[in-house]
């Protein structure tokens, strides 16, 4: 599609989840090829080797994660740049999609402890 200049379009393409095996999904060529591409949108490595480190990181890994993210939850925390003193990792005892409702007071303590440190003024 992306060669018919058609990359913007819609499409159903076949997605590997190595817990789920194979199934459809539906989204934009482009979108469908970046998340693939080793140097795309969704190269996590490369996303958190270029993040600034003055912005403090709340770094969500569920414990019931996929068990490939469970495998690179390690080298994706080394990735990460020298750690702000006002970044966290919070380790929920939820799966992968469980893990947002399951960090909300996590979220919002660290969002406020963020907001109230004089830390913070530097990251403005």
């Amino acid at each position: 599609m992306i060669a018919e200049g058609k990359g913007e379009e819609s499409g159903s393409f076949m997605d590997y989840e190595g817990s789920k095996g194979t199934y459809p999904i539906v989204t934009t060529a482009k979108r469908y090829l970046s998340w693939f591409d080793p140097e795309g949108a969704m190269n996590q490595t490369k996303a958190s080797r270029n993040l600034n480190p003055k912005i403090p990181l709340l770094f969500i890994a569920p414990k019931n994660d996929h068990a490939g993210l469970l495998k690179v939850k390690q080298s994706m925390l080394e990735a990460l740049p020298p750690p702000n003193p006002l970044s966290s990792i919070y380790e929920p005892d939820a799966s992968h999609t469980g893990a947002p409702s399951a960090s909300i007071e996590e979220i919002v303590a660290w969002t406020s402890r963020v907001a109230a440190s004089p830390a913070n003024i530097s990251t403005r």
